[in-house]
């Protein structure tokens, strides 16, 4: 995770004479709990939000960064956490060399009910019933989707970094 907290309560292991932490331990969220509405809120991402800003906002210290990452079950925010316009920007021109060329390029296509459907299929509806999905649109769609996030209420916090302490300790 992105706070260097996270791994404080991990085991210690040596590797090739050299002390290291243990990462292949485990923690996570019990289904149960992200589901339960009563232990956080629905939370949308601002443009250029980051775990750390949001753990400083809600639970005033950024180095909570991780409970927001494990309880989105994020484990990668380099590339599971949603991108601001530059970053998206950036991500676009080296994926597919232009903005142009994303917003050009059909990535798909979709009825009117925005299933998926083949070009054939496309060719063959009338207009109004079908349309084109861009390389833009499609990326961007799937980066939006990543700003609904869940924050744990601030209550909790304290209990979860007992059981994490506790859950890789006994582990």
């Amino acid at each position: 995770m992105a706070g260097s907290n996270y791994f404080k309560f991990f085991d210690k292991i040596t590797v090739d004479g050299k002390l290291a932490t243990n990462i292949f331990r485990r923690f996570q969220f019990l289904r149960d709990n992200t589901i339960n509405n009563r232990l956080f809120y629905e939370y949308q991402v601002k443009d250029g939000e980051r775990p750390d800003i949001l753990a400083h906002k809600y639970y005033g210290d950024s180095k909570y960064d991780w409970v927001i990452l494990l309880f989105n079950n994020i484990y990668d925010p380099a590339t599971q956490w949603v991108m601001d316009t530059n970053e998206f920007n950036k991500f676009l021109i080296q994926k597919y060399g232009s903005l142009t060329s994303a917003f050009d390029t059909v990535h798909h296509y979709e009825n009117a009910d925005g299933y998926i459907i083949d070009e054939d299929t496309y060719n063959s509806l009338p207009v109004g019933s079908k349309s084109e999905v861009s390389v833009f649109e499609h990326e961007s769609r799937l980066n939006e989707a990543k700003r609904d996030i869940k924050i744990l209420d601030s209550s909790y916090l304290l209990q979860v970094v007992r059981e994490l302490k506790d859950g890789v300790s006994n582990g």
